[in-house]
């Protein structure tokens, strides 16, 4: 019998024995069922009658569990894929926990989720797996995750995120050696077997131009103030130009922050060429670069740092005929073209910029005195230097060859701000210019770098004359400014643009001008730091002053004899080896003794015949006749007092 009185026997309702729908909710005795609703779960795994209007399943308030189109969802009424969980209670996760029931020691128990495009195909898994065999209650308990895709229809682990937190690639344990300086083992660890290692960044534009970033590393820390991530230090990979089909220049950039910094500055470049720029000191097998050793001597600028001052500091009422030219500052002079108007005092300044490395102990300074507010049009005003032709021509600069270059940098100030020109003038042919511009702000230090090419008409002859001159324009006529930048030309007499400022239009305007460096390259390399001496000795080639500094006699002398009764000769050798026979000058006759007789020359000295470039003869003449033969010392008996020599380019 299918049933006993009201109680109905187990197995005695089939399917088979009921006809579709003739089961209805009015039919069954279910407390709280009526017409329209349908059974379903509660949060405790109960029956109970629910609302279903849209034919669909559903059971709880904040427990849900549905089922629509196919899709089941879990604490949602509208599920929007084959599975969809919910939490809808603030603060908690909705969390799906697969557990592996065995309790068994080994190391190798997972739990998994397997996935698979096609039944026909073995799934790939993402599994959590112990790490240590005893899992008792008071035992540590390390659990890693691992992701294992298919190849050739069986899955494999290639990545694991371990206990420790480590992402491992290629390999299952990790590597727990520490590197120097650190205090845990790499966070990241790529092995490969029987293979090499590595790491492919990858930008798949179809057209690559110069300066696209392909991608980097980069290195985060924070901010201690505000506590947000910034980036410390950087490695970039970057087109070192337009890409074409086989030709794919590409370059590497290397940032750090510098100390006081809060953004990362460029400080290495490898270029596509090969070429290595360094934009702070570099420090080769102990050698600091470019300092003193075997790696100096690339700028041909002598007393780029404006420490040696022979002449001495300060130089009034410096204009055309009166005082022009080489004053203060050993190498750099100033020139009043056509007797240009306007009056300045050259001195020796401490005013320079502030750097965290390669600062400087003086500048050029320009001080204007008396304006000049309309320049006639064929004057202009430059400071320079004077470079022999036998050291640009055995500089290591192919200077005929446009693709090589030489690099001029500098330090400039001005309190008028405005455009200012640089130039490089070739002194062994006529007049060949090239011309630059730069941009002061008033009262700024900027620092100049400009990389000229080689000239296809350049031409610099094997001898101690002048081969370059390197000027700085601070005033140019209508006349004087029609030159061209960026570009060598033949421009007699125009060695700035239109755009050049007047500098001397006003008394209140300054110029300085400092760390001075040219060199082979198309860099700017950090400025080279002679010691005092070696400057003074580079200097001393074109100009020696002997100067009485105490003022005291016989301090200051040099010895000889009497040549005949009246005339004494003193030999003079240079303190180095000059650039060509110099010129003699002194102070004034009356700074000067004939010893050990305490007279006055009667006439200034003067050479005797022309002096060799080591050695020069000065004569003086005695007021008393004395013994031919007789032993003599010419001697400096004020403070000050001073002969030179001059052979200044």
């Amino acid at each position: 019998m299918p049933y006993i009185g009201n109680v109905i026997n187990s197995f005695a309702v089939e399917t088979g024995n009921i006809n579709d729908q003739a089961v209805t909710a009015s039919k069954l005795s279910a407390t709280g069922g009526t017409n329209g609703q349908v059974l379903a779960l509660d949060s405790n795994l109960n029956l109970e009658w629910v609302a279903d209007p849209a034919g669909q399943w559903v059971t709880g308030d904040s427990n849900v569990l549905t089922y629509s189109e196919g899709n089941v969802g879990i604490g949602v009424t509208a599920p929007t894929s084959i599975l969809d969980v919910r939490d809808n209670q603030d603060g908690d996760a909705a969390e799906i926990k697969l557990f592996n029931l065995d309790q068994g020691n080994t190391t190798t128990q997972t739990a998994a989720l397997v996935m698979t495009p096609d039944v026909r195909a073995n799934g790939a898994e993402i599994s959590v797996v112990k790490e240590n065999a005893d899992f008792t209650a008071n035992a540590d308990k390390d659990v890693a995750i691992t992701f294992a895709p298919v190849l050739n229809n069986a899955a494999a682990e290639r990545m694991r995120i371990d206990s420790s937190g480590r992402l491992l690639i290629g390999t299952t344990a990790a590597a727990t050696a520490v590197p120097p300086s650190e205090s845990t083992a790499s966070l990241l660890q790529v092995s490969a077997t029987n293979n090499p290692v590595s790491i492919g960044l990858v930008r798949s534009d179809t057209s690559i131009t110069n300066g696209n970033i392909f991608g980097g590393i980069h290195w985060y820390g924070t901010d201690t103030t505000s506590n947000t991530p910034t980036i410390h230090a950087s490695i970039q990979a970057a087109a070192d130009g337009d890409h074409a089909a086989g030709d794919n220049p590409s370059r590497l950039t290397f940032s750090t922050t510098a100390d006081g910094a809060a953004t990362v500055t460029e400080q290495l470049r490898i270029s596509s060429d090969g070429t290595v720029a360094v934009t702070d000191n570099l420090t080769v097998n102990g050698v600091q670069y470019p300092d003193a050793g075997p790696l100096s001597n690339r700028n041909l600028i002598i007393n780029g740092a404006m420490n040696v001052a022979q002449r001495g500091t300060t130089q009034a009422n410096v204009a055309d005929s009166a005082s022009e030219g080489y004053n203060t500052i050993d190498r750099f002079g100033i020139h009043f073209a056509n007797s240009a108007g306007g009056v300045c005092t050259i001195n020796q300044s401490t005013t320079t910029p502030t750097l965290t490395q390669g600062s400087f102990s003086h500048s050029y300074h320009v001080d204007v005195t008396t304006a000049d507010t309309s320049l006639a049009a064929n004057h202009y005003i430059v400071v320079f230097q004077f470079i022999e032709a036998q050291d640009i021509r055995n500089s290591g600069w192919d200077f005929t060859n446009t693709n090589s270059r030489l690099t001029l940098s500098f330090w400039a100030r001005s309190s008028l701000a405005g455009t200012y020109c640089c130039h490089l003038r070739q002194e062994d042919v006529t007049s060949r210019y090239y011309t630059f511009e730069y941009t002061l702000e008033a009262d700024t230090w900027l620092h100049v770098t400009h990389s000229v090419p080689g000239d296809a008409s350049a031409e610099f002859d094997d001898n101690a004359n002048a081969g370059l001159r390197v000027g700085w324009m601070l005033a140019a006529g209508t006349d004087r400014d029609n030159a061209t930048a960026n570009q060598w030309a033949t421009n007699i007499g125009n060695p700035a643009t239109s755009n050049q400022v007047n500098f001397f239009n006003n008394t209140a305007n300054d110029f300085f001008l400092t760390g001075v460096q040219l060199e082979v390259g198309d860099q700017a390399t950090p400025f080279e730091h002679r010691t005092f001496g070696d400057d003074l000795d580079k200097c001393k080639r074109y100009f020696q002053r002997y100067t009485n500094t105490t003022g005291s006699a016989f301090t200051t002398g040099i010895n000889g004899i009497f040549n005949s009764d009246t005339q004494c000769a003193h030999a003079f050798p240079f303190q180095k080896t000059m650039r060509a026979a110099p010129s003699f000058a002194i102070s004034q006759t009356s700074d000067f003794d004939l010893e050990p007789f305490d007279e006055q020359p009667d006439s200034a000295p003067t050479l005797f015949g022309t002096p060799s470039t080591d050695i020069a003869i000065i004569e003086a003449t005695s007021p008393t006749s004395r013994t031919k033969g007789f032993a003599s010392m010419l001697t400096i008996d004020v403070a000050n007092g001073f002969f030179e020599f001059d052979a200044e380019l």
